[in-house]
């Protein structure tokens, strides 16, 4: 069918009887002629090629989502969107660029079918660097298993790309930037994360998070347990406050614990100043003892943060991040999938949260201060005793963390 549609040859069938065509139909329907459609009867001899005689049903004996194999025939795509335009009141149909050459056929059964016409309006197919766009493409790579599902924050989907913490109005601001360009062109994301970043900050409130590790710090004069009350957010009042549960041993980022030197002071961040009387390290384990001060100078000291050295002031927390899923900036249509996709696409980190992570839901968005803004996934609760965040990412190209190691490739987990 395809090459006669290139020469312009008339199909075998293409005079049969009105009864002969019925009786074909009626066969197909019943799922008893596979081997046949139904195309439109227009010109063979057309220069614009969809309109020789274009298929517009086919067979396909696959069960339906819903209707299971109740139908043995379907609509195609230009035909089926031509019509329900029309009868769901659309006015103007938006298309990408590469439905250009089917512009014709959409009006002409339009006008066949003496339904209302509606306005057809082209823009530019906007592309990404190291994404699949094609529904079949992202369907294969879901079937290979290198992914979830059609809601895998790797997925280029509404779904999926909002599992990353992207924003509605993030999405909205892109595009409208976009306008209805006619030049194809293939994005960064960064753009569109450097948007969502703002949108998040100003409501994002402020926690803290320190990666599993062996690096603690003991404060000689603190208290058994300790109760300070913060500003959830320091520019946003509106957003309440937060309890710090502060504690006698506090677990640090073994990066910061590394470049503390003894005597030197330090910033307890949400706490105070600390000097640092002893440094210790036995097999891999560091271990600081210091204790408190009465000084508010801040200024030119290492900031620290920390979670208390107490199972019962911490809550266990799996921090997540996503890489492209697939290897090569420019997707070819000549491309084999299976050799493109990233099967190390998904990192994972253990660490510990402070005791206010229980209060979180899904879909919230936080900053964890020094690592970034993070998109809760799956909430802690009493059956899993964890919270699962994932990393937003926030428009540069920078690792997830100011700290080392950001990702530790002992503790990620391969492929999903």
């Amino acid at each position: 069918m395809q090459i006669d549609r290139e020469k312009g040859v008339e199909s075998v069938n293409r005079s049969n009887s009105i009864a002969a065509n019925l009786d074909k139909w009626m066969q197909m329907t019943k799922g008893l002629s596979g081997d046949y459609c139904i195309r439109a009867k227009i010109d063979m001899k057309e220069q614009r090629k969809s309109l020789r005689d274009p298929v517009i049903y086919r067979c396909n004996d696959i069960p339906h989502q819903r209707t299971k194999d109740k139908y043995k025939v379907y609509p195609c795509y230009d035909f089926a969107c031509s019509l329900v335009d029309s009868l769901e009141g659309v006015t103007h149909a938006m298309r990408t660029s590469e439905y250009k050459d089917h512009d014709s056929l959409y009006k002409w059964i339009q006008e066949k079918a003496k339904v209302r016409i509606v306005r057809l309006e082209d823009f530019a197919r906007l592309n990404f660097v190291n994404t699949v766009l094609s529904k079949r493409k992202l369907q294969h790579i879901i079937e290979m298993k290198a992914v979830e599902g059609w809601n895998d924050p790797r997925i280029p989907t509404i779904q999926g790309i909002s599992r990353r913490g992207l924003q509605p109005q993030a999405i909205i601001e892109f595009m409208l930037e976009q306008g209805p360009s006619k030049n194809n062109t293939l994005m960064q994301w960064d753009k569109l994360w450097s948007i969502n970043k703002k949108i998040v900050d100003e409501s994002a409130g402020r926690y803290t998070a320190v990666v599993k590790g062996n690096s603690s710090l003991v404060i000689r004069n603190a208290s058994e347990e300790k109760t300070l009350l913060v500003d959830l957010h320091p520019k946003n009042p509106l957003l309440g406050k937060k309890e710090v549960k502060c504690y006698k041993e506090v677990l640090i980022e073994s990066e910061d614990a590394e470049r503390i030197k003894e005597g030197e002071k330090v910033t307890l961040m949400k706490w105070g100043n600390c000097i640092i009387n002893s440094k210790e390290e036995i097999r891999g384990k560091i271990k600081l003892v210091g204790e408190l001060i009465e000084d508010k100078n801040f200024k030119d000291t290492k900031k620290l943060t920390w979670i208390p050295l107490n199972d019962n002031l911490r809550v266990h927390c799996k921090l997540i991040e996503f890489g492209p899923l697939i290897k090569k900036p420019k997707v070819e249509e000549t491309d084999n999938i299976d050799d493109i996709v990233n099967y190390d696409s998904k990192k994972e980190i253990e660490a510990y949260g402070e005791l206010e992570f229980k209060k979180l839901k899904e879909k919230d968005v936080i900053q964890i201060e020094r690592r970034g803004y993070f998109y809760v996934d799956i909430p802690w609760s009493e059956s899993t005793r964890c919270i699962t965040l994932h990393y937003i990412p926030e428009g540069k190209t920078k690792p997830m963390s100011i700290l080392q190691p950001k990702i530790n490739i002992k503790t990620i987990i391969k492929g999903t």
